[in-house]
């Protein structure tokens, strides 16, 4: 669901909000909320573990609709919080500028180079996915607004997961398309991003 609520990092990111709900299969479990900044240019999904402000909130299933209301009101509550201070560091990073030397260290702390005794396919596939990174970072056009900053670093890493990173097809998911876009708010997408936002904060 987007939220009327909208940021333009540095005057020239626009980023949207959204609140995207999860559910168990069976309902055993609470619904999950999770506010969900994207950014316009390129859909991607931003994931940051801020240490003011939750990113997340479980509701529960009661009887009661003066609880959920409550907790739709605390939820509410949250996600603008989130949405304040995820706003300021991305302020921050937008301000700094990163070298593409060191966004290339990044990449290795992000995924680090497989050892000698690594088959071929996986030193390939490593290959593979830092050239895509750093095309990413230093020459996409979706960055062109922002190139040379440390929230284009963020963006590279983000766009990458989002778009271009390998896609596992199930039941639920049976386009590439789909299953990318359940994979980009998943737990190893999110960790990754988490680790990216961490390492670039001001």
């Amino acid at each position: 669901m987007k939220l009327p609520e909208h940021m333009k990092v540095g005057g020239v990111d626009d980023v949207d909000m959204y609140i995207a709900a999860l559910n168990s299969h069976d309902g055993s479990s609470p619904f999950r909320l999770m506010v969900t900044p994207i950014r316009v240019v390129c859909a991607n999904t931003q994931a940051a573990a801020l240490q003011h402000a939750k990113g997340t909130f479980n509701i529960r299933h009661t009887r009661s609709a003066m609880g959920h209301i409550e907790q739709a009101r605390q939820a509410l509550s949250l996600t603008f919080r989130y949405q304040e201070e995820f706003q300021a560091a991305a302020e921050r990073m937008i301000q700094e500028s990163l070298t593409d030397a060191a966004f290339g260290d990044l990449v290795e702390r992000l995924m680090p180079t497989p050892s000698e005794n690594a088959t071929n396919r996986v030193k390939d596939n490593h290959r593979e996915k830092a050239d895509r990174l750093e095309w990413l970072f230093a020459d996409a056009p979706t960055n062109d607004a922002i190139r040379g900053t440390r929230w284009a670093g963020y963006q590279a890493v983000a766009e990458f997961v989002d778009h271009y990173a390998p896609a596992k097809l199930n039941r639920y998911c049976e386009d590439v398309e789909t299953a990318r876009s359940m994979a980009a708010i998943g737990t190893a997408a999110t960790s990754l991003k988490h680790k990216a936002f961490d390492l670039l904060a001001v």
